[in-house]
């Protein structure tokens, strides 16, 4: 079965899908090629009718795979996809935190369809308070308590993440716990 692309048989070639009856063991060789621009996957085998796959490496097969002295039959599954558009739009993301660190200072000029993860935490004595995404839409904090994630497909969209932690309060001769950093 072959994905985004078609396969050569002893015959001819097929769109998605072919089946060739071997009258010899011997040597067979499936030809396997992606449509315009598209770019092998996952390549796998299977003699159990697609119940147990074995992924082939990709790199050492990239467009035949081979078996040798065949007395079983056997499904080759064949995938390839399409790389994203790529273009030379870019997007950004501007970050703050307040009593706390974040991973990613501002960032300009992401090209569209990469993510990017901003990863914060507190200093010492704080907690996770809010998170308040593009200057208007505040997220779970229990949620995203450690996280959160960016994806553009537009370019020149900018995208902000404002992440506020507040003093743990204490009372007034108790020590500090471990428990009390949780949101």
């Amino acid at each position: 079965m072959i994905t985004n692309g078609y396969a050569t048989s002893l015959e001819a070639s097929h769109d998605t899908y072919i089946e060739d009856t071997i009258t010899e063991t011997g040597t067979y060789t499936a030809r396997y090629t992606g449509h315009k621009s598209a770019i092998l996957e996952s390549l796998s085998i299977s003699d159990d009718e697609g119940i147990l796959k074995t992924d082939l490496n990709t790199a050492l097969y990239p467009d035949s795979y081979s078996m040798e002295d065949v007395r079983v039959d056997y499904d080759i599954y064949v995938a390839y996809t399409f790389p994203p558009v790529t273009t030379n739009e870019t997007w950004s993301v501007y970050t703050t935190v307040v009593n706390g660190t974040i991973s990613l200072d501002n960032e300009l000029d992401i090209p569209v369809n990469e993510k990017r993860v901003i990863s914060y935490s507190p200093d010492y004595g704080y907690r996770l308070k809010s998170i308040i995404i593009d200057n208007k839409r505040e997220v779970n904090p229990v949620t995203y308590a450690n996280a959160y994630q960016f994806y553009e497909t537009i370019g020149g969209t900018e995208h902000y993440i404002l992440v506020i932690y507040e003093l743990i309060p204490t009372i007034e001769g108790e020590p500090v716990k471990w428990g009390d950093y949780r949101y």
